[in-house]
């Protein structure tokens, strides 16, 4: 408990405290400002691809609340970005200081290190995404005008959950990357190029019934094309627990074999 007091502290006094929230804010002004007058029209969900930062119409003149829904489904596409920064910088940060090496010279278990700086890392994410998704949920929901049923906020909650769901587990993957690259730059630059790459092949050849190469999926935006239509997929559900139980326990072993270098 002492020692994730300290990654708190150690996070509110970093560059990444303040630096994470205007990345978020980057987002949202960019979302509020690109879209003004453009209308994606879907005669049914999942149809037809959707670029970032545009509103789904599919009701004519008027919106309705599936159009609410999509589109602030979608307004949470690019966040994968912030996710990789945060988590490679972050878990990269204490190596390149070798502060975290003094933490485990004083006795202090390398799975307890890995833990807290895990669970410090995704409580400031998930706060910081929270209010980028409550931000964006006001304003799209004043711009379309629509009144919220009462049977409709656990819909937009599961919007919410989907999303984040995806992220998390890309973060987990971003971590494992960092350890066993054990370069920041490198390893940002590596994600960020494969990520691209097959986010670009996929949308280009994107067909929801299709086969996907084996590069897509280590997309997060795969993964977000799976769940446009807001269901959790078997491809998703493997993803999720394919980070969670390979790759979560790996990064703790792989910690541990740097730390002893």
């Amino acid at each position: 408990m002492n020692y994730l007091k300290s990654e708190f502290y150690k996070l509110f006094h970093s560059k990444l405290f303040w630096g994470i929230p205007v990345l978020f804010a980057i987002v949202f002004i960019t979302l509020t400002q690109t879209h003004s007058g453009i209308y994606v029209m879907f005669s049914a969900w999942g149809e037809n691809s959707l670029g970032f930062y545009a509103f789904v119409q599919s009701n004519g003149d008027t919106f309705i609340f599936t159009d609410l829904e999509k589109t602030l489904f979608f307004s949470s596409w690019c966040l994968w970005i912030i996710s990789l920064i945060f988590s490679v910088s972050y878990f990269q940060r204490d190596f390149k200081d070798g502060t975290i090496k003094l933490a485990y010279m004083h006795g202090i278990k390398s799975s307890t290190i890995f833990i807290s700086k895990l669970l410090t890392f995704l409580t400031y994410f998930y706060f910081c995404y929270t209010l980028f998704h409550t931000a964006a949920f006001f304003y799209i929901q004043h711009y379309m005008k629509i009144s919220i049923a009462p049977e409709e906020w656990g819909k937009l909650l599961k919007t919410f959950l989907l999303v984040l769901l995806i992220l998390t587990a890309f973060s987990i993957s971003c971590i494992f990357t960092s350890i066993v690259i054990n370069n920041t730059l490198i390893a940002s630059t590596l994600l960020c190029v494969a990520t691209f790459i097959s986010g670009y092949l996929m949308m280009a050849n994107w067909t929801p019934d299709k086969t996907m190469p084996i590069l897509y999926w280590f997309s997060p935006m795969f993964y977000l094309m799976r769940i446009s239509n807001l269901q959790i997929t078997s491809d998703v559900i493997i993803y999720f627990l394919f980070n969670i139980i390979i790759l979560l326990p790996c990064s703790v072993f792989l910690q541990k074999k740097v730390l002893l270098k």
